[in-house]
C-alpha cells in the first residue's frame, strides 16, 4: 500500500477533549438543543443555498465556523458555516495517488456514486473517504496532510460506509475489510476481514475505553484491531445506534442489546421485532423511548424503545414508495423525515401520528443537520442554509 505525504511526519497525538463529528454528527441524529424553522420552500426561510460542483449523498458535518462536505467524484469542500462561502476546495481523486493504481475507477451504483460517505472530523483536522477507495486527511484550512487508498468495492453497488474517529485511529469500512489507519499519518496500522456493508461504524464507550461498533455486529478495539465480540447482529444497509446503555440494530428484523459494561461481558438481547419493509437504507432515531424508522418503501414504523412493541405504522406514497434514503433526525422539538424526491415531513415525536409541515426542495439523499436555528440540508444540487423569518435579517446583512 502506498502512503502519499505532503508534509512531515509527527507522532502520533491523541488530543484528549476534541469534539468528535461525523455521521450524523455523534451518530445519533439528535440535536435537541436546536430552535429550527419547520416551514421553507426553495424561496422562503432560505439564508443562503451555495451551488454545489457536483451532487452527493454525503451529510455535512460541522466544527467551528468550518462546514465540510462532499461532491462527486471526490472532491471535499470546506464553507463558511454562517455564511456558506466556500473556501475551499480539494480533490482526491487516483490521480492524486503515487504510481497508477491498479484496476483504475470501482463499479458504482447510479444511485450511490464515490462520494457518499460523511466526514468526520476532531475539531483539528478532517478526513474523508470514497468510493474509489482513498482516504485523506487536510486540516482545517485545506493544506493536505496524507492521502492513502485502502480499498474499493469488487462489486457493482459501490460505498457508502463513512469513517469512525477513536483513540487516534481512523476506521474505515471498505469493500471486504475493516481499516484502521493512524490519523496523524494514514499509515495502516490493521486490516480485518468484512463482509460489504453500507452502514458505518460508530464508537462507542466501554469501560471508559472508546471501541468501534461496526455494521457487521463486531466491536473492535482501535489500538490494535482486537475484535472483542462478534455477537450482534449483521445489518445489510443502516448502522447502529447507541444511546444511554442500549444498543438499537434496526432493519427488517430488529434488535436490542444491552451495552457491554466491561470487556468481558457480552451484549444481551432486549428483544427482537419484524417490522415492515425490504430494505432500511435510513438509519434509526431514538427519543424519549420511542424508535422512528423508514423503509426504503416508505414504511414508517414507531417501536416502544424498552419493549419492542410496535407503536403505530404508516405508509407514506411520497415518491412512488421507493425513496427514503435520508434517516430521520431531531431538531429541537420535532422529527424530519426526508425523501429523495425533495420532501421534509416535520411531525410531532410521540405515540400516535402528528404531521405540522411538509415541505419542498430539490431533490437530496442526505440527512439534514442542526446548529441552534440553523437546519443545513445538502441537495443534490446546493448546500442549504435555512433558518426562521426572525433569523433571516442577520443573515441578510
Amino acid at each position: 500500500m502506498v502512503v502519499f505525504f505532503l508534509y512531515a511526519i509527527m507522532p502520533t497525538v491523541v488530543v484528549h477533549g476534541a469534539e468528535i463529528c461525523g455521521w450524523r454528527t455523534d451518530g445519533t441524529g439528535r440535536y435537541p438543543q436546536a430552535t429550527p424553522e419547520i416551514r421553507w420552500s426553495a424561496k422562503e426561510n432560505v439564508a443562503w443555498a451555495t451551488p454545489m460542483p457536483a451532487w452527493s449523498n454525503s451529510t455535512p458535518v460541522i466544527t467551528g465556523n468550518r462546514l465540510f462536505v462532499c461532491a462527486e467524484q471526490a472532491e471535499l469542500l470546506c464553507l463558511d458555516s454562517k455564511r456558506g462561502t466556500i473556501l475551499w476546495q480539494r480533490s482526491n481523486g487516483l490521480d492524486q495517488l503515487h504510481g497508477s493504481p491498479k484496476g483504475g475507477m470501482p463499479k458504482t451504483h447510479g444511485t450511490n456514486g464515490y462520494s457518499s460517505p460523511t466526514p468526520v472530523t476532531d475539531g483539528l483536522q478532517v478526513f474523508a473517504l470514497f468510493g474509489n477507495g482513498v482516504a485523506a486527511a487536510y486540516d482545517l484550512e485545506g493544506s493536505r496532510q496524507w492521502i492513502t487508498r485502502v480499498g474499493a468495492p469488487q462489486h457493482d453497488w459501490g460505498h457508502s460506509a463513512s469513517p469512525a474517529l477513536a483513540d487516534g485511529v481512523l476506521a474505515c469500512l471498505v469493500y471486504d475489510s475493516l481499516v484502521g489507519l493512524d490519523a496523524t499519518t494514514g499509515v495502516e496500522k490493521w486490516r480485518l476481514p468484512a463482509g460489504a456493508r453500507w452502514g458505518s461504524p460508530i464508537v462507542v464507550r466501554i469501560a471508559r475505553t472508546e471501541i468501534f461498533l461496526t455494521p457487521n455486529g463486531r466491536f473492535v478495539r482501535p489500538s490494535d484491531g482486537k475484535v472483542i465480540d462478534e455477537s450482534l447482529p449483521k445489518l445489510d444497509y443502516s448502522s447502529p445506534v447507541v444511546v444511554g446503555k442500549v444498543i438499537y440494530c434496526i432493519e427488517g428484523k430488529s434488535m436490542a442489546f444491552t451495552l457491554p459494561s466491561s470487556m468481558r461481558d457480552k451484549p444481551k438481547r432486549l428483544w427482537t421485532q419484524r417490522i415492515k419493509g425490504s430494505r432500511h437504507y435510513a438509519s434509526p432515531l431514538i427519543h424519549n423511548g420511542l424508535i422512528y424508522t423508514i423503509s426504503r418503501e416508505e414504511h414508517f414504523t414507531v417501536l416502544d424503545a424498552a419493549t419492542g412493541d410496535i407503536v403505530y405504522h404508516k405508509k407514506f406514497d411520497v415518491a412512488g414508495g421507493n425513496s427514503a434514503y435520508p434517516s430521520p433526525t431531531l431538531g429541537g422539538d420535532h422529527i424530519y423525515v426526508g425523501f429523495e424526491a425533495g420532501t421534509t415531513i416535520v411531525i410531532e415525536p410521540g405515540r400516535t401520528y402528528r404531521e405540522v409541515a411538509r415541505n419542498h426542495l430539490e431533490k437530496y439523499r442526505s440527512s439534514p443537520v442542526f446548529v441552534k436555528e440553523r437546519m443545513y440540508l445538502r441537495t443534490m444540487g446546493h448546500l442549504y442554509c435555512i433558518v426562521g423569518p426572525e433569523s433571516m435579517e442577520r443573515y441578510a446583512n
